[in-house]
């Protein structure tokens, strides 16, 4: 291979990732009585679907309900929320959805973006997009709070909180890395 088809290669390579950055996860808390709260790491595409879980007749997450983006509105309410990778503040969305979509309490994973839900489970969501790209984001819950995590690669590309207001008697995070690798 010549230096100028490895150097199209690796531009051609470059572009896509620019073009196609990947989908934005986000925590999705629905209330109970029809009220549903998501943060975000970054702002959503409001010409986008929302895709999240939801919960069964047994409480377990399944996949996946949609939602038209443009029915959310940030926040006005305060929510106790943070995106502690990134030192900046979560995007907090929420949207008035169907009370029976979540009968009491529950708390999954959100997408945006136009992918397609390939694997759901209590506390991870793998979707692909268009490409075939896999893309995958696992929460788990701490001490007072719910974390949201997505790796690409072995690098840690997003870390959100969203605080419970109350302890949790068993936590499901393992600690992780100070330096958020």
């Amino acid at each position: 291979m010549t230096l100028k088809q490895i150097l199209s290669a690796s531009l051609l390579t470059t572009s896509a990732a620019i073009a196609s950055p990947g989908p934005t996860f986000g925590i999705a808390s629905m209330d109970g009585d029809g009220h549903l709260t998501v943060v975000s790491a970054s702002p959503l595409d409001l010409a986008s679907t929302l895709q999240l879980q939801f919960p069964d007749s047994r409480s377990r997450s399944k996949c996946c309900k949609q939602l038209s983006a443009s029915d959310l509105r940030l926040a006005e309410d305060k929510v106790n929320a943070s995106n502690p990778l990134s030192g900046q503040p979560a995007y907090i969305y929420q949207a008035k959805v169907p009370a029976h979509w979540a009968e009491m309490p529950f708390i999954g994973v959100a997408v945006f973006g136009k992918v397609r839900a390939v694997t759901s489970t209590a506390d991870r969501l793998v979707v692909a997009d268009a490409a075939g790209l896999r893309f995958a984001a696992d929460l788990c819950v701490s001490r007072e709070g719910v974390h949201l995590t997505e790796r690409r690669g072995k690098r840690l590309h997003v870390h959100l909180y969203f605080w419970l207001g109350y302890e949790v008697e068993s936590p499901t995070c393992r600690p992780m890395p100070s330096d958020g690798q």
